[in-house]
């Protein structure tokens, strides 16, 4: 034992005998009473007897208390334990009926059920098993806490209350809730003003100044529909009175409540307006309403009869709960005219409002206010990007200021941070991070050009970005059918021009034709009109090209893009377009051979050259008796036979290299020339007139001017390329020799040898091409994207 313990046991002990010491004292203090003063000695002993006696029976009675509260601790402790059990165990989930408060008979006649049940409200229950019990004796929630209606547990074999439940709604619907208060402000709503003020009168003073309409005996209205074309702000607009009326916003869409199994859907809308009423004030915001408020019809079909039971429900609902109520039911639809009229009757939705597509000057207040944050140039134009986006709705001005959005200050703060975390340098990591971002989406102009601040031309070029349709946008099926009926209408029209410059291409220096005017005059004189479409049957193949090219094209050009990292439309263009050529050629060979063989067919020796060379249509003279009657028969038949499967693609390399060289040439001119057009329309054009103008029109435009300029400068440098695979393909020559008789016999001239005719064709058809394409485009968008659609 320690020193230490040692003195605090001396002190304990000094400390006891200090407090007895004093007991002694006082009761030596103390009188005593002259009863026990007059009491002799055995009168003193035998009282003391009985005191002691007294002392063991308290202490008796002391030790039974002490058991009997051990005894009822370990039973409460139990009883604690079994009600956790019974609250952990599953139990019966049942409903209030009702709440009864007895007289003091019928109390007394239902005390044996338990002696501690008096004066207490009871309970009438409805378990889930659809049975019904009258509780005198509620059980362990206080009754004062009940109302009928309630959910509460109770236990499978008493029936007693164990807990009360919380209000059950279905998940779905509680997902569907928006906890936190919406945060969007009517200064965030550009153009809609009228509306705005609309929304007011319905929806936000009733639900703020109840007492002026009850003054004046006005009823307000139950709910607002809001109708018109897409992106024009409805579901914004639902938020921020919302948010103005400090409500609890609650979003359901149309095509959620569509489920499959019978009952789920109007269930949905039960649990929606009994979770409102709970969270009162609360609005009520039904999106995409013509899912299930379309107008009813006779059906047999189990969905369409669901979609109506649905909306039953939804009428039900809003029928049941007051104008003065702080529930208010905002719905909208972008088809108002296939809605039940019972939706929209008075005492329902009763307020319609129309959001239009914004005016001029809201798309101006819009796109302010979506560039309020941005580094915007003091030279931005507001008014004139207004006027350049006709019928472009809300969400499109919003994306134009999107697609044209630069550097913030605070972003580059936050790239140079990570530079100095890193260790790379700022303009690499920079330069790294916007390729990567390049990669997946295409807009994002001013920060391509690693802009600080967003220009006017930023916006211009976002807005044109925006009209451009997406190859997924489009239904390919209606696409192919008219692509290629136009393409075979434009082939139609300028066929002569291909005649006239073949026979002007394959003829040895100017042995027949001296010029364009000549060889026109002398085939109508000799062949009639008739004539000028030689071959042109066997060229409508070819109309399938364009069809492959399409989609080729555009599939190339989205791999190299988003696969490779490629950014430039220059480069991306000219690839693709000088792959895919090589593509086309498959179809465009044989048929090109069948049709250059036609288009000689009257006159073979001034054309065809030596016997040799004549050796195909030779065939067809000395068989003419044993070959079909049809000129183009005979002339497949006599490809066969002297060439085999190897003379329908005869001068295959050559047409590919035209094509390639052409298709590369074509697309980087075209780009070339359309950011040119397009830099000169905004300078001088603004000039002129005092305005830009931009759109649909303008863009087809655009193109057809870069297509005419592009074709011309791809025509005359493959101008050599295309005799030489005329003639490899008609005069059966090598091309090694077929370079050498071009170059001594014409020299210089097959540079300009049936260059007009040639420039003609290829201008006609890339312009008519170009444009059609575009404005088929327009036509053939797939319904669920023609909101993006700019006309």
């Amino acid at each position: 034992m320690s020193s230490t313990q040692a003195e605090r046991q001396t002190s304990k002990a000094g400390a006891d005998g200090t407090e007895k010491k004093n007991e002694q004292m006082e009761v030596e203090d103390e009188p005593l009473d002259e009863e026990i003063l007059r009491m002799s000695a055995d009168d003193l002993k035998s009282r003391t007897h009985l005191v002691e006696n007294e002392i063991r029976i308290m202490r008796s009675e002391i030790q039974r208390i002490s058991h009997a509260i051990d005894t009822l601790t370990s039973h409460v402790k139990e009883n604690t334990e079994r009600i956790k059990v019974n609250k952990t165990l599953p139990y019966l989930v049942s409903n209030v009926v009702e709440l009864l408060l007895l007289e003091e008979l019928q109390e007394d006649e239902g005390a044996n059920v338990d002696l501690d049940a008096h004066k207490t409200k009871c309970a009438v229950i409805k378990t889930s098993t659809r049975a019904t019990y009258f509780l005198p004796v509620v059980g362990l929630v206080d009754p004062s806490e009940l109302k009928p209606g309630d959910l509460v547990g109770v236990n499978k074999d008493s029936y007693l209350v164990l807990e009360k439940l919380p209000a059950e709604y279905d998940s779905r619907v509680k997902a569907m809730e928006v906890d936190e208060r919406p945060n969007e402000q009517y200064s965030d709503i550009g153009g809609c003003d009228k509306q705005i003020q609309e929304l007011i009168e319905a929806v936000v003073l009733p639900m703020t100044h109840k007492d002026r309409f009850l003054n004046l005996g006005i009823h307000p209205p139950k709910g607002v529909l809001l109708y018109g074309p897409p992106g024009t702000g409805k579901t914004m607009m639902a938020r921020a009175v919302a948010a103005q009326t400090k409500s609890t916003f609650l979003k359901l869409a149309g095509p959620q409540l569509v489920q499959m199994f019978i009952g789920d859907g109007a269930k949905l809308v039960r649990d929606a307006f009994a979770l409102a009423k709970e969270k009162a004030p609360a609005i009520i915001f039904i999106d995409e309403l013509d899912a299930i408020g379309t107008k009813r019809f006779d059906s047999e079909k189990a969905g369409d009869r669901e979609v109506q039971r649905t909306m039953l429900e939804l009428l039900n609902q809003l029928d049941g709960f007051q104008m003065n109520d702080d529930i208010k039911v905002i719905a909208a639809t972008n088809r108002v005219d296939v809605l039940d009229p019972a939706l929209l009757r008075s005492g329902r939705l009763d307020r319609k409002i129309e959001l239009p597509n914004p005016t001029e000057d809201a798309r101006a207040r819009i796109m302010q206010i979506h560039s309020r944050k941005m580094n915007v140039h003091k030279d931005v134009n507001f008014e004139e990007l207004a006027r350049c986006t006709d019928d472009f709705n809300g969400a499109q001005c919003k994306a134009v200021c999107v697609e044209a959005v630069g550097y913030k200050k605070e972003l580059q703060i936050c790239l140079k941070a990570i530079c100095d975390l890193t260790g790379d340098s700022f303009s690499s990591y920079n330069l790294r991070c916007w390729k990567d971002l390049s990669k997946m989406q295409k807009g994002m102009i001013a920060l391509r050009r690693d802009a600080v601040e967003v220009m006017h031309e930023d916006f211009m070029d976002a807005i044109l970005e925006l009209e451009v349709i997406e190859w997924r946008h489009l239904d390919k099926y209606s696409l192919s059918t008219y692509i290629f009926t136009s393409s075979c209408s434009i082939r139609f029209l300028i066929y002569p021009f291909n005649f006239i410059k073949s026979r002007l291409q394959l003829q040895k220096q100017n042995t027949v034709y001296t010029g364009v005017r000549h060889a026109l005059m002398h085939i109508i004189r000799n062949e009639g009109l008739r004539g000028l479409y030689r071959g042109f049957l066997m060229t409508v193949p070819q109309n399938v090209a364009p069809l492959i090219y399409c989609n080729a094209y555009e599939k190339t050009r989205e791999s190299l893009k988003f696969h490779l990292g490629l950014s430039s439309d220059k480069l991306v263009s000219s690839l693709a377009g000088g792959a895919v050529s090589l593509l086309t050629q498959v179809i465009f060979v044989p048929t090109d051979i069948t049709s250059q063989y036609m288009i000689i067919y009257n006159n073979p020796s001034a054309f065809a050259g030596e016997a040799h060379h004549a050796a195909v249509l030779n065939y067809i003279q000395q068989n003419k008796t044993k070959l079909p009657s049809r000129p183009a028969f005979q002339i497949l038949r006599a490809l066969y036979h002297v060439d085999g499967y190897r003379g329908f693609f005869r001068g295959y390399v050559a047409s590919a290299g035209l094509g390639m060289s052409a298709g590369s040439i074509f697309w980087t001119v075209y780009y070339t020339c359309l950011e040119s057009i397009r830099w000169c329309r905004r300078k001088f054009l603004h000039k002129l007139l005092g305005y830009e103008k931009e759109g649909h029109p303008y863009l087809l435009l655009d193109q057809g001017i870069a297509a005419a300029s592009s074709s011309v400068v791809a025509t005359t440098l493959t101008n050599p390329l295309e005799i030489l695979r005329l003639r490899i393909q008609v005069q059966r020559a090598s091309y090694a020799g077929t370079i050498r008789t071009m170059w001594f016999d014409e020299r210089y001239r097959i540079i300009t040898k049936g260059l007009l005719p040639r420039i003609i064709n290829s201008c006609v058809y890339a312009t008519a091409t170009m444009m059609v394409y575009e404005t088929l485009k327009k036509v053939c968008v797939l319904p669920e994207y023609e909101g993006q659609v700019i006309w």
